[in-house]
């Protein structure tokens, strides 16, 4: 769609978009109810507190990133420690962040972007300088074997 999207028509855009959406939606409720072995009521209730504390601080639009993250990675501890996988906290943390602004800004302001649009901005320097090439690295089957095997890997010339 990045590509090529500019020269299709809109329907069809909209269309490919929405079908690659739902596909991915539908890819993690198949992680999400075949890939949990076993299952933590627990933890995954706990979950709901700092998901919720997350919901509230950004629906109230803060960005304050050492507030958000502790709460983002505790969602994510809680329901990997459930034993559901983690997948579904970055959705659920993801749905939670506001895409548009609000639609009376404040007088004698400028409305400003959306939060997810702010969020995503600042980390997509982080995510696809060393996010996607770590994931693509593993996910190709290279071994580092460790701290030692990673040390032989920098140092040999090959």
């Amino acid at each position: 769609l990045a590509v090529a999207g500019r020269s299709l028509p809109t329907a069809l855009r909209t269309f490919l978009l929405t079908l690659a959406v739902v596909d991915d939606l539908l890819a993690i409720v198949i992680i999400a109810v075949f890939y949990t072995a076993h299952l933590a009521v627990l933890p995954l209730l706990a979950a709901l507190i700092p998901l919720g504390v997350f919901t509230v601080l950004v629906q109230r639009r803060v960005r304050s990133w050492w507030l958000l993250l502790p709460l983002a990675f505790a969602a994510w501890a809680l329901v990997h420690a459930s034993g559901v996988h983690a997948t579904v906290a970055g959705v659920l943390l993801g749905f939670a962040v506001p895409v548009l602004t609000p639609a009376h800004p404040r007088v004698g302001e400028d409305p400003a972007p959306g939060l997810a649009e702010h969020f995503e901005h600042r980390f997509r320097p982080i995510s696809a300088g060393v996010a996607v090439p770590v994931f693509a690295l593993l996910s190709a089957g290279v071994t580092i074997g460790g701290l030692d095997g990673l040390g032989s890997a920098l140092s040999d010339p090959a």
